[in-house]
């Protein structure tokens, strides 16, 4: 009896020492969950590539500017199946062990599936082709109109060239290489590549 009148004792003094837990306000919680960077992607995001939806059971995303490589552990028909009816602007080419996605706009990936054996998984690759340079404007020439072609770094290629008439390139020209001497002298459009 003397042994839990001493520990109903000990008990209710260390009760009293212990200082009483302290009140906090909501402005001094931190939020759980931390402000997203503008740089990593949203949850929608991260299950697409390029807008396209990624297949269930991803076990691995790289992403790059131009190419998003993905891992499932689906297998590639499954793959297929999950696809069928998501992609209408696009045409197949299947394979024994892959399937390519060939894009019918030119903004939109191809993609390439590919399971090399039964018990391994399906890559996917997301692909942006280039972004396309604009065209340059196509000129006709007709006999007797000057030509003004220029190099990328804006010097004329052919200066006083005239089209279908007898051209040899001034010292110092592009064309005044004696790789082009074959052709010197010869009507301008007429000359054969070197």
């Amino acid at each position: 009896m003397k042994y839990q009148i001493l520990v109903a004792v000990l008990l209710v003094w260390g009760c009293q020492d212990a200082p009483p837990p302290a009140k906090v306000s909501k402005a001094d919680v931190e939020p759980t969950t931390a402000a997203q960077s503008p740089d990593e992607p949203t949850l929608k995001e991260q299950r697409e590539a390029f807008g396209i939806p990624l297949p269930p059971e991803i076990t691995s995303v790289s992403r790059g500017d131009r190419l998003i490589l993905v891992t499932t552990k689906l297998k590639l028909s499954e793959v297929m199946k999950f696809y069928e009816g998501k992609l209408p602007e696009y045409e197949l080419i299947k394979g024994r062990r892959n399937t390519t996605f060939v894009p019918l706009r030119e903004y939109a990936p191809e993609i390439f599936a590919e399971q090399l054996s039964y018990n391994s998984p399906t890559t996917l690759n997301f692909r942006l082709s280039p972004k396309p340079v604009p065209p340059e404007e196509l000129v006709e020439l007709k006999p007797g109109d000057p030509v003004h072609f220029k190099m990328p770094d804006g010097q004329e290629l052919a200066p006083g060239a005239v089209y279908g008439e007898a051209y040899t390139p001034p010292p110092g020209s592009p064309l005044a290489n004696p790789r082009y001497k074959s052709n010197w002298g010869k009507p301008f459009g007429s000359w054969v590549p070197q």
